[in-house]
């Protein structure tokens, strides 16, 4: 796991190079505190700067800028291939010699030999990679299929600027950026901001599966540069996959035990020690039976809980890693560790960032870091087997709303376009608006979900010039059941943008990597192959992981109601957090007037604080848009 940056100097307009890319590696010295290094083209309009984090062949051999045997292809890598043994013996039958033992290797010299888009088609892996080509004076940048690892890509002034994270583009000398009106719209819409869009205009995140190829000889604007695709779930679903199709969920148990023990048997190999993640919930768990049966000794099982008895699953935990006997190590989690992390969170994500959960992700990091250097994550689950319980909740809501009559709907529809919207949106009409905008939905069951997943009610009215905020992801052509477009969106939404930014900062702060199995691209596949009755039933998701767990854990009950991460935001904000948080949002309207409507702030903490509605979520948007302002207005 590492950091990864650089720039192309069109007009060679940068008097230092060198001590740019030392700057700029020195912003992202969390990713990689064991090593560094600096490559320049021969006429310095190339510059590539890594940061290493030492996995695999901790010697010298695996240092970074790598250039290729023969010197065609300079590369820097952040991330795992899983695969790279096998793919280094293809190579050796070749005729390769290899230097080191690393993973970086292999793959330059697999794009030697076969080129770089049928090199990363072979590979199973996590990772983002600029290669540099000396022949056509090209440089490539390449994203994991399921986007695990970040890539930023843009321009600043007549320059090409890339890294792992934000602030790499802020030590550039020209830096000079304007923030994107309709990521802060759609931060307010999801609590993240959805690729390819980034904070901060004509800076575009590298779409997972893709490949971007510019030329270093020519500035193309931001908006007319076209990716690639080597991997695609729309592609997958379109062509229904031709994976075979099981017939029974004990057939289809039976091949994901095998795909899944394949993949945490893959990634439990390290250099360095290795622990896996345990909420107790039914991903991680099957995450660590899955490797505690893959493993001769008890593995590192992590987890954290929270002083509030109805947020806290360690007891939980602490069943499962007794069961399996894992050697595991816990955390508790307050109100006073949030406000002693704020700063870290804010200067680590970059942007915008306000999934709550993001605050015990950060500390259980940490926590893992002080015994391990890799560990193993359970996410994904819920995405590919529909495993969330608000699929369920949706669902009946989409069909209460399709059986209204066409007529009534239709008067709905005319009814709400006559009302001003902000006012349907008010306190008092809040209701019927959420009606009228689900009705107005209903043509599009993509549009419709989305309404469901996004803030609602007053949130809507609190930006001003709010855009629309339609789903940015390309769909398949393939007519979905609505099921399936609730697993699609969030699988190229929520889990990308979301869930593995939320691991990938919080982890790399503590330069500790995070690998997750359950994204395996065969797992993802496997799920996408499975008919709707071998994914849920009486409104119960992850079937083949219930069954599976049923044999290795079969004295524990997994038919408890799902906590996930949650955080018990709602009550800190009304007592240990209010006076800091109304200072925050009320001390710095001269930040944010011409951005948030100020007024309608102040309604959503009212009604909040007099208990009329949980507004926590809007609220900790808010929290950490001022807050980020507030840091961004520091550095310029």
């Amino acid at each position: 796991m590492c950091g990864i940056c650089g720039f192309v100097d069109l007009n060679n307009e940068l008097g230092e190079p060198e001590e740019i890319l030392e700057n700029m590696t020195g912003q992202i010295v969390h990713r990689g505190p064991d090593d560094f290094g600096h490559w320049l083209s021969p006429d310095k309009k190339v510059g590539l700067g890594h940061r290493r984090l030492s996995i695999h062949d901790l010697s010298s051999s695996g240092h970074q800028p790598m250039t290729s045997h023969c010197k065609r292809y300079v590369m820097i890598f952040n991330g795992e291939i899983y695969n790279f043994k096998k793919l280094k013996d293809i190579l050796i039958e070749k005729g390769h010699v290899f230097i080191g033992q690393s993973d970086t290797e292999v793959l330059v010299q697999l794009i030697a030999e076969f080129g770089l888009e049928q090199s990363i088609k072979q590979t199973e892996g996590m990772f983002a990679l600029a290669l540099y080509d000396n022949e056509d004076k090209s440089l490539s940048f390449v994203r994991d299929r399921m986007g695990e690892k970040p890539l930023y890509v843009g321009t600043c002034g007549s320059n090409i600027v890339f890294g792992s994270e934000l602030k790499v583009f802020k030590a550039m000398p020209n830096w000079q950026a304007k923030i994107s009106s309709d990521a802060v719209s759609r931060f307010f819409d999801y609590g993240y901001i959805p690729g390819p869009l980034s904070i901060y205009q004509d800076i575009l995140k590298i779409s997972p599966g893709s490949i971007l190829t510019l030329n270093t000889s020519e500035m193309i604007p931001v908006n007319q540069w076209c990716e690639k695709k080597y991997w695609s779930l729309e592609e997958l679903v379109d062509t229904k996959n031709t994976t075979p199709i099981p017939q029974s969920l004990p057939e289809a148990t039976e091949k994901f035990e095998a795909l899944l023990k394949n993949a945490v048997q893959d990634q439990l190999v390290a250099d360095v020690p290795v622990g896996i993640f345990l909420s107790g919930g039914i991903d991680s768990s099957a995450v660590v039976a899955m490797a505690q049966a893959c493993s001769k000794d008890s593995v590192k099982t992590f987890s954290i809980g929270f002083d509030e008895k109805e947020f806290d699953e360690i007891p939980f935990a602490n069943e499962v890693a007794t069961t399996l006997d894992t050697d595991h190590t816990e955390l508790y989690c307050s109100s006073k560790t949030v406000k002693e992390s704020i700063e870290k969170i804010i200067k680590h994500y970059d942007e915008p960032f306000s999934d709550a959960s993001q605050l015990p992700t950060m500390l259980l990091c940490e926590l893992t870091r002080k015994h391990v250097t890799v560990c193993l994550s359970g996410d994904g689950g819920d995405e590919l087997f529909y495993g969330y319980s608000r699929y369920f909740r949706t669902n009946k809501n989409h069909q209460k709303v399709k059986s209204i009559p066409s007529p009534v709907r239709f008067a709905i529809k005319i009814i709400s376009s006559i009302f001003n919207p902000r006012l349907l949106k008010s306190a008092r009409f809040q209701k019927l608006g959420l009606l009228f905008e689900r009705i107005n939905h209903l043509n599009s069951p993509w549009s419709f979900y989305r309404s469901f997943i996004s803030r609602g009610g007053l949130s809507q009215c609190l930006v001003v010039n709010k855009s629309k905020g339609e789903f940015l992801f390309s769909r398949p052509e393939t007519e979905l059941e609505f099921d399936h477009i609730m697993r699609f969106s969030d699988t190229k939404q929520y889990l990308t943008d979301d869930i593995l930014v939320k691991v990938d900062r919080a982890s790399m702060a503590s330069s500790l990597e995070v690998r997750v199995p359950l994204l395996n691209h065969k797992i993802v596949e496997f799920a996408w192959s499975l008919p709707n009755e071998l994914l849920q039933s009486n409104e119960k998701g992850k079937l083949p992981l219930r069954a599976l767990l049923n044999k290795y854990l079969p004295n524990i009950d997994f038919d408890r109601p799902k906590k996930g991460f949650a955080v018990p935001l709602d009550k800190w904000l009304r007592n240990d957090l209010k006076d800091w948080a109304y200072g925050l949002l009320f001390d710095n309207t001269v930040l944010f007037k011409d951005i948030l409507h100020v007024d309608v702030l102040a309604t959503i903490w009212e009604q909040h604080q007099n208990n009329k509605k949980d507004y926590s979520c809007e609220l900790w948007d808010a929290i950490i848009f001022i807050l980020w302002l507030k840091n961004e207005n520091s550095l310029t």
